[in-house]
């Protein structure tokens, strides 16, 4: 009884009250964990159209988004929130009624009665929306502003990307979409078909970067559809196979089809065995080859910790071992050439018994978001690869939020190293002086919760 009263202790609260204005409509919340890409969704609750608010209890502590959803797509509001162990917050989210209106173009013809998915850039939501015979589309909204715009009118092709600003007071945007398609095939350098790989294409929509993947058939074969015309930049990552650098494909602008067939390689092949200091299989682990500071290869271990990973065939990698449940270790790969054992990599990893707070102050005490870290444990740097890993598979935020603070869950006891820092060409600088500056924050992290407050005179 007494540890159950400990742990809820631990645990916090969030108070969720909706300022409905006229909106009389039943809603549905959702909370989630803030990650790189998409929330981890932990929760949710179905209000009526009587109810305004609701409790979430039980939440581990971290960075949250909530997410209100009405009857319409296009009816969806959020607010982010910042939990600590024991804290009971409250949010408060108003419903602001507009209505959007759209005419839909490819090619310069209207797009009758099509879907079409928008998700928002300034929130982690999407909805579907279909044309009119028109090509036109009216429907209400609460959160206007800024979209990337996907369709798919090819079967099994990436989505039409492109990048639109909604208004909410109901005037009407002409939205053209581009009417390229990009197809081609992935092969092995014999010139074997390679099923199944992810492929990826970088483009550009009105000045800003997009990314569009899909994933090749049977045959190898992939497309894109509604590709701007330019250069974009073209990848495919395949199980097994090395990731390397993107092949750069020009467009033309009267050029309706586009070839590009992408080549993977295999590379040299490790077999790894990792398992956790107890000595049990450290099951469905993540394992990234890195080369310098690219990354090269991803694999997965089975159920008795057992995967075979790509490295490249004429230089040393480093291999990081990334498990679900948190930590994480590291080994260093000398080339093929230098390698004298044929066996398998054995890597133990210790458990992640321990977490800490950091709190970014200044020195009269007031929050400072937005800072990063460059973090260094027992002596090994993270680089940013395996830090946007971290990020997208655990929830890990090297980055504070508006309350000043990031809380850093499921690490191993050692000694951690931290450089802040604020724009990239700040952490290039960082990254290259490292080795022979020592870190300004060293903290030695234990097991159990770990706090720490850095507070940083103004310039």
């Amino acid at each position: 009884m007494l540890s159950f009263f400990l742990a809820a202790a631990l645990t916090a609260t969030l108070d969720v009250q909706i300022e409905r204005g006229h909106e009389r409509a039943p809603l549905d919340i959702s909370v989630g964990l803030r990650t790189e890409h998409d929330p981890k969704w932990v929760d949710a609750r179905h209000l009526g159209a009587d109810e305004s608010t609701t409790t979430f209890s039980r939440l581990d502590r971290g960075t949250y988004v909530v997410l209100v959803r009405g009857a319409e797509p296009m009816q969806r509001a959020t607010a982010n929130v910042n939990l600590g162990s024991g804290d009971t917050r409250r949010v408060s989210i108003a419903l602001r009624p507009g209505r959007i209106r759209a005419r839909v173009f490819a090619g310069g013809k209207p797009l009758r009665n099509a879907k079409l998915e928008f998700d928002s850039d300034d929130a982690p939501w999407d909805a579907t929306v279909t044309t009119d015979e028109n090509g036109r589309i009216v429907t209400p909204v609460w959160d206007a502003g800024t979209f990337v715009v996907r369709l798919r009118r090819l079967p099994g092709a990436g989505s039409v990307l492109h990048r639109v600003t909604l208004q909410p007071d109901g005037t009407e945007v002409r939205i053209e979409l581009p009417d390229h398609v990009l197809y081609g095939i992935v092969a092995d350098r014999d010139g074997t078909p390679v099923a199944n790989a992810a492929v990826v294409l970088a483009t550009k929509s009105e000045g800003r970067g997009v990314v569009v993947r899909t994933k090749s058939n049977a045959r190898g074969a992939f497309a894109f559809d509604g590709v701007e015309s330019g250069v974009s930049e073209l990848r495919a990552v395949a199980r097994d196979r090395l990731i390397d650098d993107p092949v750069p494909v020009t467009i033309a602008p009267d050029e309706l089809m586009h070839l590009a067939d992408v080549v993977v390689d295999e590379g040299f092949a490790r077999d790894v065995v990792v398992k956790w200091n107890d000595g049990s299989p450290a099951k469905e682990a993540e394992i990234v080859c890195l080369s310098g500071e690219r990354l090269r290869a991803k694999s997965y271990t089975d159920d008795e910790g057992r995967a075979s990973i790509a490295t490249p065939r004429d230089q040393g990698a480093i291999i990081y071992v990334l498990p679900r449940e948190g930590s994480f270790a590291v080994q260093r790969l000398r080339a093929p050439i230098d390698e004298t054992s044929t066996g398998a990599l054995n890597v133990t990893i210790p458990r992640a018994t321990a977490s800490l707070e950091l709190s970014a102050l200044t020195t009269g005490g007031a929050p400072i978001d937005d800072v990063a870290f460059l973090m260094r444990v027992n002596g090994e740097l993270v680089p940013p690869p395996i830090v946007r890993e971290l990020e997208r598979s655990s929830g890990l935020a090297l980055h504070t939020g508006k309350d000043g603070r990031t809380n850093l869950d499921h690490l191993s006891p050692g000694v951690y190293e931290f450089w802040p820092y604020r724009t990239d060409d700040e952490l290039a600088g960082l990254i290259e002086t490292a080795g022979v500056i020592a870190a300004p924050i060293n903290i030695n992290v234990t097991t159990g919760e770990n706090r720490a407050a850095i507070r940083f005179r103004s310039r």
